[in-house]
């Protein structure tokens, strides 16, 4: 019952009730307020890197985004705290657990060869599942790390102009440091392409003047840091996978 005999019509929630007379600036920092009941939950959370396969010498890239819809179009506003798994020999994070608004940028290892499977838990928890984005695609959260393997480096470049890259062949010096594993020396090396966003493309993308295909070979020169010079080129606009 109010003051006056008068009666509020309706139901109440959070009340407090004070001992003393709030300030103007006291009442201002309430009406500010913001209870954690009230936010909505995250749609998902998602675990983003370029490849489901990996060196054990390099650590692999992963952004973690809380999405506030489903198509992660738009990212939770609010604080969350997410731990990451796995952890533990031999797999490391960068950090775990991490606390972030929007999305963080870490890194993932493992150490020896094998295949770990990504994952997190987190708080405030999403009302749907995780997932992995890998190469724009949403798959598996498995990732197969080996001791041997390619690092190419394809910048970001504009449709139809042929781009500088390099594709270098390292492996595992046995202590998560990468060394040359080819020197001065030709190789035939395969390179696959899939088309990303959009999913499905007619344009071809080329590599050193080749069009690549799938498991498309091509003869490489590989200098004395194991690196091979490449020529890329897309003749469309999108984002595409290049591999080797």
């Amino acid at each position: 019952q109010g003051v006056g005999g008068r009666y509020f019509n309706g139901a109440l929630d959070e009340l407090r009730v004070y001992n003393r007379a709030l300030s103007d600036a006291e009442v201002l920092a309430l009406t500010q307020e913001r209870p954690a009941l009230c936010s909505p939950a995250p749609d998902h959370y998602e675990l983003v890197y370029a490849s489901s396969q990996a060196l054990t010498c390099s650590p692999l890239d992963v952004t973690v985004r809380a999405c506030q819809n489903s198509s992660c179009s738009s990212l939770y506003a609010s604080p969350v705290t997410v731990n990451l798994t796995p952890s533990g020999t031999p797999n490391n994070w960068s950090a775990t657990p991490v606390t972030f608004t929007g999305s963080s940028a870490l890194q993932f290892q493992r150490t020896t060869p094998g295949t770990s499977t990504l994952g997190l838990t987190a708080t405030p928890a999403a009302s749907n599942a995780t997932q992995c984005i890998v190469g724009g695609v949403s798959t598996s959260c498995a990732v197969t790390f080996v001791s041997s393997g390619f690092i190419l480096n394809v910048p970001n470049m504009l449709a139809n102009r042929p781009t500088a890259a390099i594709l270098q062949a390292v492996k595992d010096d046995g202590t998560q440091t990468c060394v040359p594993a080819w020197q001065n020396v030709s190789r035939s090396v395969n390179f696959s392409r899939t088309y990303s966003n959009p999913a499905s493309g007619t344009l071809p993308v080329q590599v050193n003047g080749s069009t690549v295909t799938s498991n498309t070979p091509l003869t490489l020169s590989f200098d004395n840091t194991a690196s091979a010079a490449l020529t890329v080129r897309y003749a469309d606009a999108g984002l595409i996978n290049l591999s080797a």
